[in-house]
């Protein structure tokens, strides 16, 4: 869900000029719900309208998700994502259209209109995505409606069970010949909207990684992950450098810091190139792959005093990259709690715990 939540200038001196102040180290901000603070989730956008100042124009200055809630002590904690203390955030229509929305006195917690969904201004379809290069994905209905990997729906690979505490995928990706090609016409239409989204990234459209994180926030929101002390991409090749290819994985990095204010560290190279689909043509197996991979990684000692630490690669299928990333982090002396987050998941038959968060009911299904 989507909420706007109104503050009144006076109370508490909470004004916009006192953001900055009211801000935690990690750019969140403590929201007093006095009502209501069952109904949000973690992952849920918040607005932040402040009401009836005199010293402001009243309006919408923080933009966020919701990192956790306490219905105890009805305090909802918001990870910001945007944010001003001098002006509002949205356009004058946009407004003109909240200010009837937060009229209501004696209330506190509203719902943003779908109005915000702006379909009309998406041009992700086009080359270079412009709308997305500017992310202006917030209230998109082609994001909006793209289907999200919940927890619930996905398993942790094996080979990561050990090392990493949690796995935060963002979009199934279809496989080829695997359970998920075999089944492809049966699969939900946002499925294939997903699959092409991510090969268009993996094929060079560097602005996806704004969206494609915004996917990765509220997957990591949903299992509470949104704090850490760093974030580490996956390394690109050398030989992938040396061609030009875009860094997928420390665009996401980059994104999905922003968003959830953690600094990048891009603390993992490759000292020779090592590449997965050439060693298997070359017959090598998985556990050869992993092995090399592993000890062809330099760790920056940056990581060393780290307590946690989201380690960002650009699709996941069985494990196999990320499982070596670990071992090389744990042979530099990294002791970080790691936590895997990918823009897409293979849809292997091994990851998938939910056959319904994939494919449409057969008929025999529906007429049950």
């Amino acid at each position: 869900m989507k909420w706007v939540y109104k503050i009144w200038g006076g109370y508490d001196g909470f004004r916009p000029s006192q953001i900055p102040a009211r801000m935690l180290p990690g750019g969140e901000l403590n929201l007093g719900w006095a009502r209501y603070a069952d109904v949000a989730e973690p992952g849920d956008d918040v607005w932040v309208w402040f009401h009836e100042g005199n010293r402001f124009t009243p309006g919408v200055y923080v933009k966020g998700i919701v990192e956790s809630i306490d219905p105890v002590a009805q305090q909802i904690v918001l990870q910001t994502q945007e944010w001003s203390d001098a002006h509002p955030l949205t356009t004058s229509d946009e407004h003109a259209v909240l200010a009837g929305v937060v009229a209501p006195r004696n209330r506190q917690v509203f719902v943003l209109p779908e109005d915000f969904r702006r379909f009309e201004h998406c041009t992700a379809a086009l080359t270079g995505a412009p709308s997305c290069a500017a992310r202006r994905c917030d209230h998109c209905t082609h994001w909006a409606d793209l289907p999200q990997i919940k927890p619930t729906h996905v398993y942790m690979p094996e080979l990561i069970e050990d090392d990493f505490s949690a796995f935060a995928p963002a979009y199934w990706v279809i496989a080829n010949r695997s359970y998920g090609w075999n089944n492809s016409y049966r699969l939900r239409p946002g499925i294939h909207a997903t699959n092409r989204m991510f090969y268009r990234f993996k094929t060079g459209e560097a602005a996806l990684a704004y969206p494609l994180a915004k996917g990765i926030v509220a997957a990591l929101a949903k299992q509470r992950l949104l704090e850490a002390d760093a974030i580490v991409p996956v390394p690109l090749s050398p030989e992938k450098i040396a061609s030009g290819e875009i860094h997928r994985t420390l665009l996401l990095s980059r994104s999905l810091g922003r968003l959830i204010q953690v600094p990048v560290i891009d603390g993992l190279a490759l000292t020779a190139p090592k590449g997965k689909r050439a060693a298997q043509n070359a017959g090598e197996s998985f556990e050869q792959f992993r092995e090399d991979y592993s000890a062809l990684l330099s760790v920056s000692p940056d990581l060393a005093a780290l307590e946690r630490i989201i380690v960002v690669d650009d699709v996941c299928t069985y494990g196999n990259t990320l499982a070596a990333v670990a071992a090389a982090l744990r042979a530099a002396g990294v002791e970080a709690e790691l936590v895997a987050a990918t823009a897409g998941q293979m849809t292997v038959r091994d990851a998938i715990a939910d056959d319904r968060a994939l494919f449409q009911p057969s008929l025999t299904e529906m007429s049950n």
